[in-house]
């Protein structure tokens, strides 16, 4: 980090011990961790990434850029806090990572090891090796923040509740001569939130509606030109859907620092149905069958067997309403996303 920080003191670490007691301001209303995990949608706090939430659901979502200008809370993470926690010595790899001249920075460059009692820690982050390569221009990633981060974390969880789908947390804090990750694509959406300095993005047209990793050639994605381009200042925020080539830039003479909120693991209509057939087939025996032997080189048990179960469960499908099937889908959906999870 490119600024002085007075040493944490008894009462800094008093606060962070008493995390659960902490509550966010987020635009006008406070939220405790447990008010923003409960699931289902509010849209506060996405009316904290997107100007107009419907708008966004409606044209943007899954499908395309949007900039949404001075939406960001105050108060998530800010360049004190992440040199506070640098040089409290407790994080490790792989909790901060740093990459420069759009290349990794190897682990054995800025950590060491570090007495514990007796026993020797390895893994830990030496905040002294980490400004050094700031100051050289790299970017500093602070990751699976949410753990260790609560502000962030209950973020995080209300987000979640509003789309429906895990968030993971980085914080990028780059210098103002520093330069970033290479031009990729995620296989998950994105939300930047820019909140310090600024930050130039670059950006290609998004994959048609698939799933990259499944459907589209990575390459073709990557060779894509970059002719979308926008400038975050502090307080905006970038929806980058999956399958999207970007790039950051770095503004001349100016630092960042950006939140990142990843949709990893989002569900889509493939994993809802799947449990949702599931769901439908749970009390019907015909489906607890195991699989006839391939003894028949044409397969015709196999294939009866098959065409009977289908056959009943689109039946089952047919007698259901639009509102049944969405009540239903919102169920299987819960059970895709394998709660109890631990926050990322």
């Amino acid at each position: 980090m490119d600024q002085a920080v007075r040493r944490p003191d008894v009462a800094d670490l008093e606060a962070l011990l008493a995390g659960a007691a902490r509550r966010l301001p987020c635009a006008g209303h406070t939220e405790t961790i447990g008010e923003a995990r409960r699931p289902g949608y509010s849209g506060r706090f996405l009316k904290q990434v997107v100007s107009d939430p419907e708008t966004f659901l409606r044209e943007h979502w899954d499908r395309r850029v949007l900039r949404s200008p001075g939406v960001v809370p105050d108060g998530l993470f800010s360049s004190a806090d992440g040199a506070r926690l640098l040089s409290y010595g407790g994080l490790r790899i792989p909790e901060v990572r740093m990459v420069k001249d759009r290349g990794s920075v190897p682990n054995e460059a800025y950590m060491s090891d570090r007495a514990l009692g007796y026993s020797r820690v390895s893994g830990v982050i030496d905040h002294h090796r980490v400004d050094r390569l700031v100051a050289q221009g790299a970017t500093l990633l602070f990751q699976g923040v949410r753990r260790f981060w609560e502000p962030i974390d209950v973020f995080a969880a209300g987000l979640e509740g509003d789309l429906g789908a895990p968030v993971q947390a980085t914080v990028f804090s780059t210098p103002a001569n520093g330069s970033g990750i290479p031009k990729h694509h995620d296989l998950h959406s994105v939300f930047v939130m820019q909140l310090e300095g600024s930050r130039r993005w670059t950006y290609g047209a998004t994959a048609s509606g698939h799933r990259p990793s499944a459907h589209v050639d990575p390459d073709s994605i990557l060779d894509a030109d970059l002719t979308g381009e926008t400038v975050l200042e502090q307080g905006d925020c970038l929806y980058i859907p999956r399958g999207t080539p970007h790039l950051a830039h770095v503004v001349p003479g100016r630092s960042s620092l950006h939140l990142t909120l990843s949709l990893r693991d989002a569900p889509t209509v493939a994993d809802v149905t799947g449990a949702l057939i599931a769901a439908l087939v749970d009390d019907d025996p015909v489906w607890d069958r195991t699989v006839p032997a391939p003894a028949d080189p044409a397969d015709r048990e196999l294939g009866d067997l098959l065409g009977q179960c289908l056959r009943q469960t689109l039946a089952k499908l047919a007698e259901l309403s639009p509102a049944d099937l969405a009540d239903l889908g919102r169920r299987a959906t819960q059970r895709v996303l394998s709660p109890g999870d631990e926050p990322r």
